[in-house]
């Protein structure tokens, strides 16, 4: 139905003398609000000024008489105290006295030199003497000294008396002023008060309209709406009825936003993956961390688990949870990536206003597994290590106590081969302590400037009957001086590892050649043999503890197949780094960079 849009005479005649009446009552308390301030605001208002000015004033002469307090006896002087004074009233914007006990000038922000000397002694001025007797003194009165009234507070300030002065010509300017724009905006009042009226009787007409807008645009979502009217009538009380439950609409949305955002916060804050469904298993919520390790996205809400991760376990662990409502916790794996990785599922219940969801904790034990794999497979390696030179060491100390002894010839050989299998042991557990202790990072390094040449002629020298056993050529052509920063125990080390490495790996009358290369902030030192080389598949693991190429060939040589991974952890200590190029048949190449 169309609205008639003409003018109601009857609406127009209420209005009219709804404008006259309210301009009359709005112009009569205007004019007598104009006579209460003059009659009664204005003493309370300088009366209030003059509170507020002497309460400043105090504080300025508390904070003066702290920093006071605290100053010697003998710096009290004329001269320190008068440029203490104009310093701290340029800081705090107000005239400053300091007296001595007995009421002398020695310093005022106002006076110096001469006219300092010749004032007057201060210890009976009316706020000196209240001072005596209170917490400090207040005094306004006219001074001849700069020629204004003003407001004195003096309080007790260490060896005498300070005291803080404003003049009240300012407050009775202000005061002026105030009661100047309060006249002034009572007279445009009075101007804008016809028309005020005429707008509160148009909107005296229109409430209903307004009130009706306001809660169809709560009701669609807009809870910032509210309404203007003030009225105490019938009107009024809805229209706060309507503006409370707006209000109380927002604050219970905001409520619910922070707290939906401080949930988000935390989720995405933790470490472990948090999944929840509701009673059918679709998702509701995941957070980023399980989206990473399940490698799926948001779009997944709404879906089942099952239909983003095709993994059966965590699938019957979400099942079990909202079939029989117990908790449920199981270790699944994942193999979708190529790489097998462990995640520890924790699920219990959870109420949706009476229906069951679930709740899904996971934790990655990736890691974990890792290092207890890691951890298995060393003392399996260490076990098997050891169990063949004990066997071996077993066997022939039975066959000698069997009868073995009485024949010389046979012991003396059964002894040399126990003597190198306890060898062997010595070495393996040497290399197991030091293995342990370089890959625990409390290894003490002693860094000093190394040269080259020395280390690798004493590694050569500790060799060389096994180089002269082997017939193996050893060269160490390098021109120039190479130093390298290291722990001269270590460095020995390494190119004792490395050079023993390549002797046990090159056949007789092969040679092995160590050379190093000077670059801008390191040295590269190479070394390089003809022996049997590595294959290609082998050349990623040589580094792991207790690989070896040819494990029987490698016992056979006496290695302990930890040489290399001590050699890596050694370097890594040092900062440095290490690798190797090898081919089957053409000999290896391991080289070593180290700071210089």
């Amino acid at each position: 139905m169309k609205r008639d849009s003409r003018p109601n005479p009857k609406e127009s005649r209420i209005r009219s003398r709804l404008v006259w009446r309210l301009f009359a009552a709005l112009s009569c308390l205007l004019l007598l609000s104009v006579f209460a301030i003059d009659l009664y605001l204005t003493p309370i208002l300088k009366q209030v000024l003059l509170q507020i000015a002497g309460d400043a004033l105090a504080d300025r002469a508390y904070l003066l008489r702290e920093h006071l307090a605290v100053l010697p006896e003998r710096t009290w002087t004329p001269e320190r105290i008068d440029a203490l004074a104009d310093r701290i009233a340029a800081e705090i914007e107000a005239r400053v006295t300091i007296l001595d006990a007995t009421g002398r000038v020695l310093g005022d922000s106002t006076l110096d030199g001469a006219a300092l000397q010749q004032v007057e002694n201060h210890l009976y001025r009316p706020e000196v003497q209240a001072a005596l007797v209170d917490t400090y003194g207040r005094s306004t009165r006219y001074s001849f000294t700069v020629k204004e009234e003003m407001m004195y507070v003096a309080t007790r300030a260490g060896q005498g008396f300070v005291r803080v002065a404003l003049p009240l010509q300012e407050m009775a300017f202000l005061r002026r002023r105030v009661l100047t724009g309060l006249v002034g905006a009572t007279g445009l009042a009075l101007v804008a008060a016809g028309f005020l009226a005429w707008l509160i009787a148009r909107a005296f007409t229109r409430s209903w309209r307004e009130m009706a807008d306001v809660a169809r645009q709560i009701a669609g979502g807009d809870l910032t709406r509210r309404l203007t009217i003030g009225r105490s009538d019938e009107f009024g009380t809805l229209a706060r009825s309507i503006n409370e439950m707006g209000e109380n609409l927002q604050q219970h949305f905001f409520a619910i936003t922070h707290e939906r955002n401080q949930l988000l916060a935390i989720l995405e804050g933790m470490t472990e993956g948090v999944l929840v469904a509701d009673a059918e298993g679709k998702i509701l919520l995941v957070n980023p961390p399980l989206t990473a390790m399940l490698g799926i996205t948001g779009a997944c809400v709404g879906a089942t688990l099952l239909e983003c991760v095709r993994n059966p376990e965590m699938h019957a662990a979400i099942n079990n949870v909202l079939q029989h409502g117990v908790s449920d916790h199981r270790e699944v794996f994942l193999r979708e990536t190529g790489e097998k990785r462990s995640l520890m599922m924790h699920s219990r219940p959870l109420d949706f206003d009476g229906r069951h969801g679930v709740v899904a904790l996971f934790y990655d034990m990736t890691r974990i597994r890792r290092l207890e794999d890691g951890r298995k497979e060393f003392v399996a390696n260490v076990s098997h290590e050891l169990k063949t030179p004990l066997t071996s060491i077993r066997g022939y100390t039975e066959t000698l106590r069997g009868g073995a002894l009485a024949d010389p010839a046979v012991a003396q050989t059964f002894i040399e081969k126990i003597e190198k299998h306890a060898i062997q042991l010595q070495a393996l557990v040497e290399d197991v302590l030091q293995l342990a202790e370089s890959e625990s990072g409390r290894m003490e390094l002693h860094k000093t400037a190394q040269p080259l040449a020395p280390a690798i002629e004493a590694v050569r020298a500790d060799v060389a009957d096994f180089l002269a056993e082997k017939q193996l050529a050893f060269s160490s052509p390098m021109a120039g001086d190479h130093t390298v920063m290291a722990d001269p125990h270590a460095l020995k080390q390494i190119l004792a590892n490395l050079i023993e490495n390549a002797m046990q790996y090159t056949p007789t009358g092969g040679a092995i050649t160590v050379t190093a290369v000077q670059q801008a902030h390191a040295c590269a030192i190479t070394v390089a043999d003809t022996g049997i080389g590595i294959p290609e598949r082998d050349l990623p693991h040589i580094f792991e503890r207790f690989y070896r190429v040819d494990r029987a060939r490698s016992r056979d040589v006496g290695g302990t197949g930890l040489g290399l991974a001590i050699v890596k952890h050694l370097v890594h200590a040092h900062g440095g780094e290490i690798t190797v190029a090898s081919r089957p048949g053409e000999g290896s190449q391991f080289t070593v960079t180290l700071p210089r």
